[in-house]
């Protein structure tokens, strides 16, 4: 018996971001569910989202505001180093498991 896909959001659209929302995630789309996205770029956040098929209303410029209302139980943070921080501790503190690229904090 198959297993639903766990939900996650990504956070990162563009640059290697854009390489997970094109080559990784379709390719594990039976395991994980992207229900959220968050990037700062519009641009890259809209492309993504249409790629992903991530609902206007769960595209989000602010990851935190993302992190703040989802439900999901992966984040995948590819965003620079020195951003990750704010963003990782924000989501451990909701219970979302992380799976960041290295490293996982500027320091």
């Amino acid at each position: 018996m198959a297993s639903s896909p766990i939900d996650g959001i990504l956070i990162g659209a563009g640059g290697f971001g854009g390489a997970w929302v094109r080559a990784f995630l379709p390719i594990a789309a039976e395991r994980v569910q992207i229900i959220g996205l968050a990037d700062v770029n519009a641009t890259a956040l809209a492309e993504a989202g249409d790629l992903l098929g991530v609902p206007d209303a769960a595209r989000f410029t602010d990851p935190l505001a993302l992190i703040a209302t989802t439900e999901a139980k992966v984040a995948f943070v590819v965003i620079p180093p020195g951003a990750r921080t704010p963003v990782i501790r924000a989501a451990a503190e909701r219970g979302i498991h992380v799976l960041c690229e290295k490293p996982i904090a500027a320091s």
